[in-house]
């Protein structure tokens, strides 16, 4: 009888280990200076450019890291193809003469790759919630 209960308790003990998720931590946060960084140094310079105007007249006013779903980097071209490979970069949003300019950048083919997306702050752009 006493082999029975514990064999009982056993097995009642081993599937409630068993069947419970472990509990893993999170990764934890870094922060980072989002001044710094060659995508931002990229994006204010192409930025410059176009305006014809200085890079220190540029504000960054978000930036954040994302992992882009193919080669398009977000901002796909109608009749075009993408290699479905996820690429890791940023999205970076950029302020000067009184409007948002955003930008995304990824990492094809070992150097940084920057594309304007010409749709993105269209009424002005807005932070993402916390």
């Amino acid at each position: 009888m006493r082999s029975w209960l514990w064999t009982g308790c056993l097995v009642f003990l081993l599937a409630v280990v068993g069947c419970s998720s472990p509990q893993i931590a999170p990764p934890p946060v870094v922060p980072v200076d989002p001044q710094a960084g060659e995508e931002v140094t990229l994006t204010k310079e192409h930025l410059a450019a176009k305006l014809g105007i200085p890079v220190q007249e540029i504000e960054l006013l978000f930036k954040e890291a994302v992992s882009w779903p193919d080669t398009s980097l977000g901002v796909p071209e109608p009749g075009k193809f993408y290699a479905q490979v996820v690429v890791p970069g940023f999205r970076v949003i950029l302020s000067a003469e009184g409007k948002e300019y955003a930008y995304h950048t990824g990492e094809l083919e070992g150097k940084t790759t920057v594309i304007a997306d010409p749709g993105a702050v269209e009424g002005g752009w807005r932070p993402p919630p916390p």
